[in-house]
């Protein structure tokens, strides 16, 4: 992956105050350290009275991440109420993914930590509401082994069954090895969950590697995902990465690549967002990290037709004035117009590649035309916006609601990136 360029991206932002316009979408700014959070990635839950549900890579008591609640409060501001403070021993820690609700619990994954000695391969949580207080309980432990490691990603629920992803391991021994797609199955009697494979990625050439973002469930009972690498193309080291479909029949389930980025030299490649599905017209919606006409990463769709596909690039980012590395997938809204954000791009100096942007993408006929609806300007310390949105976001009464990974007020972070903020956008 390209942790080192990102890291190297963010650790450019300047700390001098910067004056925000009346524009930005900047609701709520982490402050890091023990008391709060810092670096969110993923999306937010919406709660059923507006308020947010989020969860960070670090802060807190031991900086292992938090589950923190968001709600609105007077003029453009929100109130947090910390919910959890990851420990890093059997708990978890820096919880990666994005969380998902049942009832009065919710759900989410760790990328590292559940070992007492504070190592481990990551874990999936349940965070339950008890006498007005939110109790932690590890649903499963990752080996390492044929189960999995590293689950970066969500989860998604069908019926009382959890699904999700985990990044490397599948082995029978050692965290290594390229990815696994598991399910939990609550317990019938006493406490402990039930975790099955349903599959071990093989990794190029023939099958995906090193799966990122969660599954979506398609209305017809299909499983959607991508892979950041593997495949059979051979314009990247460790394969461009994958669009697959996992299907059940008879209790045997199968997985089916159906799509290999990297086709050409000028195809996008290294997927890491989520996929979306139109459920009128089954249209899967995407974006890759990289590749491209420019290098800069690309929004892509699959259309199907019978059992096959039809791949489109709809939009090829160019950097600059426009957006660049697409982190997050893109959402879909009533009228059909996608919305999604990137990393870099936006032209702000106080980023090494400026600062990230959200944009919008129309269709008419078989034409789609950008346009960028903010850019980040980055900073840090007082009136600092955001920088860096990673997160896919959600569409909600005309509005969009997100993170940045960096930039914002708070100065506790290390090396000047600030701690990341969360905002809502009115879309025009």
């Amino acid at each position: 992956m390209k942790q080192s360029r990102i890291r190297s991206t963010i650790l450019a932002l300047l700390s001098a105050p910067l004056l925000l316009s009346a524009a930005s979408p900047v609701v709520y700014n982490f402050q890091g350290g023990t008391t709060d959070g810092a670096n969110p990635k993923r999306t937010a839950l919406i709660g059923s009275s507006g308020q947010l549900f989020i969860t960070t890579v670090y802060g807190g008591s031991t900086n292992n991440g938090i589950v923190a609640e968001l709600t609105p409060a007077a003029g453009n501001t929100w109130k947090e109420t910390v919910l959890y403070k990851f420990m890093g021993g059997t708990d978890g820690a820096e919880p990666d993914g994005a969380l998902i609700a049942n009832g009065a619990s919710m759900y989410g994954t760790t990328s590292i930590g559940g070992a007492p000695t504070g190592s481990g391969f990551g874990t999936v949580f349940q965070l339950k509401k008890s006498a007005g207080k939110w109790i932690e309980s590890v649903l499963y432990h990752f080996t390492g082994g044929s189960d999995g490691a590293n689950p970066y990603a969500g989860l998604v629920l069908n019926g009382s069954i959890l699904y999700g992803t985990a990044f490397i391991g599948g082995l029978k021994s050692g965290a290594s090895g390229y990815g696994t797609v598991f399910s939990l199955t609550p317990p019938t009697k006493g406490a402990t969950w039930t975790q099955s494979v349903l599959h071990t990625f093989a990794g190029p050439l023939n099958d995906g590697a090193n799966p990122h973002s969660p599954l979506l469930l398609a209305p017809n009972g299909v499983y959607y995902g991508t892979t950041y690498n593997g495949g059979n193309s051979k314009f990247c080291a460790l394969g461009c990465g994958t669009v697959f479909q996992l299907s059940q029949s008879g209790g045997v389930w199968t997985e089916t690549p159906i799509y290999n980025f990297g086709a050409t030299s000028t195809d996008g490649h290294n997927p890491h967002g989520d996929v979306i599905m139109d459920p009128t017209t089954g249209v899967i919606y995407g974006t890759t990290l990289d590749g491209g006409t420019n290098g800069k990463g690309t929004v892509f769709s699959l259309t199907p037709s019978g059992t096959s596909w039809t791949y489109a690039v709809l939009h090829d980012f160019a950097g600059g004035s426009d957006g660049a590395e697409p982190r997050a997938g893109v959402t879909l809204g009533p009228t059909g117009v996608l919305y999604g954000a990137t990393i870099e791009g936006g032209g702000s100096t106080k980023c090494t590649s400026g600062c990230g942007t959200l944009y919008s993408l129309t269709q008419s006929g078989s034409t789609w035309t950008e346009n960028i609806m903010y850019s980040f300007q980055g900073g840090t310390g007082p009136g600092a916006d955001g920088a860096q949105p990673y997160a896919d976001m959600v569409l909600s009464n005309g509005k969009l609601y997100g993170s940045t990974y960096a930039g914002g007020t708070g100065t506790t972070c290390a090396s000047m990136q600030g701690c990341g903020t969360v905002f809502v956008y009115t879309v025009p």
